[in-house]
């Protein structure tokens, strides 16, 4: 059990930096985030949050250890991305859902659950969030960003246009790669496993 949590969180800070890294290199013009802390109100202590993913438009790409919104010119991010697990998902779905649309005001909000497939999007339209629905593709299209999400092989990538994948780190693809079949193999161990214990 705690190596199949242990894979599974770095599984999902994988994915995180893939889905950042091929952004901050499709936007130079832009800050891409992730796994560091928005600091939104100067109440004290300020309040924070850590989206896995969040684009600001137009603001230095300069790396920084944390957001700090009144520092950025009250600038909130455009986007953000949250990948789930069953423990996270009331929170993206609930508490942070309301955060960013009611505080934050950000436009797109993308949420991606690994263990079940499942990408949904929602795009800021008066004072709500409203499905944003797949193309002919089955791609969740960022007017924001203007490229898609999609689902393969059970990683989550940027895609242009065309449906193209954005360019990746050939670092991480190849340490995707490691981790899928250290993933093959572990499940066939527990295969091997139960049909040991079902033959006894």
């Amino acid at each position: 059990m705690k190596r199949s949590l242990s894979a599974e969180l770095e599984r999902h800070t994988l994915q995180a930096r893939i889905l950042i890294e091929s952004l901050r290199r499709h936007l130079p013009d832009a800050y891409v985030g992730g796994q560091n802390s928005i600091y939104y109100q100067q109440t004290k202590p300020p309040r924070f949050v850590a989206p896995d993913l969040y684009v600001v438009l137009h603001q230095s790409p300069e790396a920084r250890p944390c957001y700090v919104v009144w520092e950025e010119g009250d600038k909130f991010p455009d986007l953000i991305l949250e990948i789930t697990s069953k423990e996270t998902e009331h929170q993206d779905r609930g508490r942070k859902l309301i955060l960013y649309r009611d505080v934050f005001r950000t436009s797109e909000y993308f949420l991606w659950a690994p263990s079940s497939m499942r990408l949904s999007g929602f795009r800021l339209q008066d004072d709500d969030y409203v499905s944003i629905l797949p193309n002919e593709r089955g791609e969740l299209w960022s007017q924001q960003l203007g490229v898609g999400l999609r689902s393969e092989a059970g990683w989550l990538q940027w895609v242009d246009k065309a449906g193209l994948p954005l360019a990746q780190c050939e670092e991480m693809s190849a340490e995707r790669r490691a981790l899928e079949a250290e993933r093959k193999l572990q499940e066939a161990l527990e295969e091997l496993e139960r049909l040991r214990a079902g033959g006894q």
